[in-house]
């Protein structure tokens, strides 16, 4: 996990973002705008692994991040998509390893497996982003 992210540009405008309270309910909503807005942009042939991520991000969001909000964005570059979750805890989330009988703790697991690269930092309103960024199948692009 890298602690700092680079500041990725988006590309033609494949750019989003969604702020919605922090409730299990939530998870859904942002999952199905991520599916759209990738239809929307070309890329529906990444969008299982996309979505996964953007579950696993929103849902460790909702579970650990101190309620309030939880703000999704996501963005196409040039060669990725970069999925962004910001919550109102400070505390930066490690991986942990799940018994076989545990409910949860997986997550950051299945991001770590899926996607190129992923990290935290804190934000500028004192909680933490937890991104991650996904390369582009070339035959989605």
């Amino acid at each position: 996990m890298a602690t700092m992210m680079t500041r990725w540009e988006s590309i033609n405008g494949q750019r989003f973002e969604q702020s919605l309270p922090a409730a299990a309910s939530s998870v859904g909503v942002l999952r199905d705008l991520t599916a759209f807005h990738l239809a929307k942009w070309g890329l529906s042939g990444m969008g299982i692994d996309v979505l996964l991520i953007v579950s696993e991000l929103a849902t460790n969001a909702i579970t650990a991040g101190g309620g309030g909000a939880v703000e999704l964005r996501v963005w196409g570059t040039d060669d990725a998509v970069i999925i962004e979750v910001e919550d109102s805890s400070p505390v930066l989330p490690h991986p942990r390893v799940a018994a076989d009988d545990d409910t949860s703790g997986r997550g950051l697991a299945i991001v770590e497996i899926l996607a190129e690269e992923w990290g935290a930092r804190e934000s500028a309103a004192g909680g933490k982003v937890v991104w991650a960024r996904y390369g582009r199948l070339k035959d989605a692009v």
